[in-house]
Parts: C-alpha cells; sequence; structure tokens
C-alpha cells in the first residue's frame, strides 16, 4: 500500500513539475502579441441620459467627431462607459453638452464596438440655460 501511495505521489509529482517550465508559468507573456493600440479622439456629445443604477453608463448623441476609424459622425447614439470624472468642473448629468476623449474597441464576446469616454468637460448644463436672466428686455 505504501508503494502504490509512493508511485501515485510521484506520478503526480512529475506533472506538478512539469508545469513550472517558464513557458507555462508566464501565460499572460504569450498574449503581448494580441495587444493593439487604441488612440484616442475628440468628441462633444449631449448626454441623453445615464442608465438607472449607474453613474457611470450613459447614452450619449454625437453633436461633433472627427474623421474616426469606427466611423462615429455627428447624429449617433452610442453607450458609453465614464472612466476618469473631474474633480475641478462639475461631472456630466442628463442633458449635459459634453467634449472628452473617446476611446472605442471591439469586444469579441459581442463583436460590437465599445465606446469609452476617457477625460470629458462639461460645456454647458440646461440647469445653467435656465438660471440665465432672460433678454427679452421686458421688465414688470
Amino acid at each position: 500500500m505504501k508503494k502504490l501511495l509512493f508511485i501515485l505521489l510521484i506520478g503526480l509529482g512529475g506533472n506538478f513539475i512539469h508545469a513550472q517550465t517558464p513557458s507555462d508559468s508566464l501565460p499572460a507573456a504569450q498574449g503581448l502579441s494580441n495587444l493593439t493600440v487604441v488612440k484616442p479622439f475628440m468628441v462633444q456629445a449631449k448626454v441623453i441620459s445615464f442608465l438607472q443604477g449607474h453613474d457611470d453608463l450613459a447614452v450619449i448623441q454625437v453633436t461633433k467627431a472627427p474623421d474616426n476609424p469606427w466611423n462615429l459622425k455627428s447624429g449617433d447614439e452610442v453607450l458609453v462607459t465614464f472612466m476618469l470624472k473631474p474633480k475641478d468642473s462639475k461631472t456630466a448629468a442628463s442633458g449635459d453638452l459634453i467634449r472628452g476623449e473617446m476611446l472605442a474597441k471591439m469586444n469579441r464576446n459581442t463583436v460590437q464596438v465599445d465606446y469609452t469616454i476617457m477625460r470629458y468637460s462639461v460645456l454647458t448644463s440646461p440647469i445653467e440655460k435656465s438660471e440665465a436672466p432672460s433678454t427679452d428686455g421686458s421688465q414688470k
């Protein structure tokens, strides 16, 4: 019985030793050849609405976009993830007009494009417009 257990342990030990070879212990190094460079591009967009329960997922409507490999143009509505919130300025809310750096990459699982807004600033807000004094010249 002891010999059988000893032989079994030696057999399993050989598999553990084999698993520690340098090529097997660094699976991330094999994935380096799959890296792609993503370049951000500037967009100007109106925030239509944030998804319920999320402060980082929103639907936006692009108002200005340069030529880009994803064929994103003015009038397109896309779902975006906001990554970096501005520290010194106001965070985006529904109805705001924003300008920011956008990244796009193909999601291999869904075969759709995932859009991310990295850094952004709020240009105008509907609240600011409603608080502005009227310019019609009439006073009562």
